[in-house]
């Protein structure tokens, strides 16, 4: 057996497909990499000068006569203004941040008062508005902001807890829990010293305080959920309310998407394309290429049963595509790694909340990357199988390549026209594990873990033994 799988492997790693795939693949990846550290930056400022810039010419050609017109105008003139004081600033700056949020409203009333209600009283209370909006600019510190905002909701709370002792309002009550998960979101950003601003540690605060707000609306007993959407919504909500909370408590701040470590986790969180491609090259012409060239008479001659040689062509295989996915996410790490300056972040903890104890649970990059490659592993073994079970059926390797990817990509549609109770027992909607990681269910009310596993199951055993069948019955005097 292990001769005739080193002999399968070398067929396979003679093919040319795989190695044009293999080209592809880093040509792909090296004018990202070309394009993103070379020239993003310009290319982006580029298309924005260039937006504004026609712009600038367009409200030139607005009748500020017409009221149409003017509407128009306002919303350019409105746009320009807060890009030219954007510009002045860093993405990630509390400046840019508080123009952002801030500037936007009290332009475009100045612009309003100025252009349609042209009262003296209102161009004046705006223009004073910006005059003031500007000079804080000059000197802005976020910390004014938060506490003057910290005071006034402690003046609220202590009025919200004066009604509550008067009686029991539950409307009160949640208004008086939101208000102290607001108090709370600002303590974390005044203890640490977070500016509000486009960064990660910034919209990891703001994500915990509207989690924790909306957690507290909803219904906490799953078996009062009729809608399954209504109980996943629930699900993600307390996930990112207790993984938001946790990460704050321990000063374990999220960066974003701009690390190495988050690009990492994507790649392994999905079904890659790229993989799926070499899977086809390599099973639609392990078995149809030999019969079509004749080489097939070469191995039926020796002393292996027949059973034993697809065994070793399918063994092969899946060592193949074992072997090519290793070299795709190797240089994808590469490549992430040159793109972000750092590998440091792999390191780091992935944060996790655990449904089934409803825990918290910190996990490597790499176990929680693995974790999700086992729940994937099913959809590939499946169109593995498959697709042996084509190529033996019809000899024909293109036909065992588009077959295949059919049976994919009509996986989704199927889910979506079929009724709830029958999508339940589709192989094709069963052999994705990933939504039943740490203690998660299905979309499907109807769909279990076990029932998918016994499933899967079933399906490969069935695919195995109508391989195993028909390549018993092929007939090769005539290849």
């Amino acid at each position: 057996m292990i001769s005739l799988v080193k002999n399968e492997l070398v067929k396979i790693f003679h093919k040319k497909g795989l190695y044009i795939l293999g080209i592809i693949l880093i040509i792909i990846i090296a004018l990202n990499l070309f394009i993103t550290l070379g020239y993003e930056d310009d290319l982006v400022n580029g298309m924005n000068e260039l937006y504004y810039e026609s712009l600038e010419n367009g409200i030139e050609a607005y009748d500020l006569e017409d009221t149409e017109d003017i509407n128009w105008y306002i919303q350019d003139k409105t746009e320009l203004e807060v890009y030219n004081l954007l510009s002045k600033y860093d993405y990630e700056s509390p400046e840019y941040y508080y123009i952002d949020t801030n500037g936007r409203v009290i332009i475009e009333d100045m612009l309003i008062a100025q252009y349609m209600t042209k009262t003296e009283e209102e161009i004046a209370r705006t223009q004073s508005d910006y005059d003031n909006f500007l000079k804080k600019l000059n000197s802005y510190d976020w910390h004014e902001d938060i506490i003057k905002e910290r005071d006034n909701l402690l003046v609220q709370k202590e009025q919200l807890e004066e009604k509550l002792k008067e009686g029991d309002d539950t409307s009160l009550e949640h208004e008086l829990e939101n208000v102290n998960f607001q108090l709370e979101g600002y303590k974390y950003r005044l203890d640490n010293d977070i500016a509000p601003s486009y960064t990660g540690k910034s919209e990891l605060i703001d994500t915990y305080v509207s989690s924790a707000i909306e957690f507290a609306s909803l219904k906490k007993d799953e078996s009062s959920y009729s809608e399954r959407s209504e109980l996943i919504n629930k699900r993600k909500v307390e996930e990112t309310y207790y993984t938001s909370k946790y990460k704050l408590d321990n000063k374990i701040f999220n960066e974003g998407y701009d690390n190495t470590q988050a690009q990492v986790i994507s790649l392994f969180s999905g079904i890659d394309i790229f993989i799926l491609i070499a899977l086809f090259i390599i099973s639609g012409g392990i078995i149809a290429e030999e019969f079509n060239k004749g080489t097939i008479k070469q191995l039926l001659v020796r002393p292996h049963s027949r059973v034993k040689i697809l065994a070793s062509k399918v063994i092969a295989g899946l060592i193949a595509i074992l072997v090519f996915s290793i070299f795709y996410f190797l240089i994808n790490f590469i490549s992430f790694g040159i793109l972000y300056g750092e590998i440091g972040s792999i390191f780091q903890s992935v944060i996790v909340y655990d449904f089934s104890d409803e825990t918290i649970r910190e996990l490597s990059t790499f176990y929680y990357c693995f974790s999700y490659w086992l729940a994937t592993l099913p959809v590939f073994i499946i169109l593995y199988l498959f697709a042996i079970f084509m190529g033996v059926l019809t000899l024909n390797t293109t036909g065992t390549i588009v077959s295949g990817f059919g049976l994919y990509f009509a996986s989704s549609i199927i889910s979506g026209v079929l009724p709830s109770k029958i999508v339940a027992f589709l192989p094709t909607s069963c052999w994705d594990f990933r939504s039943y990681l740490f203690g998660g269910i299905s979309t499907n009310q109807y769909a279990s873990f076990g029932l998918s596993v016994g499933i899967c199951l079933l399906t490969i055993l069935i695919l195995i033994m109508l391989a195993v069948w028909l390549f018993k019955r092929l007939d090769v005097k005539n290849q």
